[in-house]
């Protein structure tokens, strides 16, 4: 499983969606963490649209702080490959 967390530092900026998108098509992540993204602008929906092979969840910010994003693949892994013991 391949796993990108980033602390973007600001979210709002169209160059931090480009680089995304660019670590998505390279690197081909089964999840992403995008924290510090210090914006309410940007919703799952919007996010679904440019993503549409994720599942997408956004908690955007408090005050001056914070904003959460992460993104998972469907599906992310099959629990019958879990071994059981």
């Amino acid at each position: 499983m391949k796993c990108i967390a980033w602390n973007i530092k600001g979210g709002k900026k169209r160059e931090a969606l480009q680089e995304l998108r660019f670590l998505i098509n390279n690197h081909k992540p089964d999840v992403i963490f995008v924290m510090e993204t210090m914006t309410s602008l940007i919703t799952d929906t919007y996010l679904q649209i440019i993503f549409p092979t994720y599942n997408v969840s956004v908690v955007t910010l408090s005050g001056h702080s914070g904003g959460y994003e992460s993104f998972t693949k469907t599906p992310t892994f099959n629990s019958s490959q879990l071994p059981i013991s």
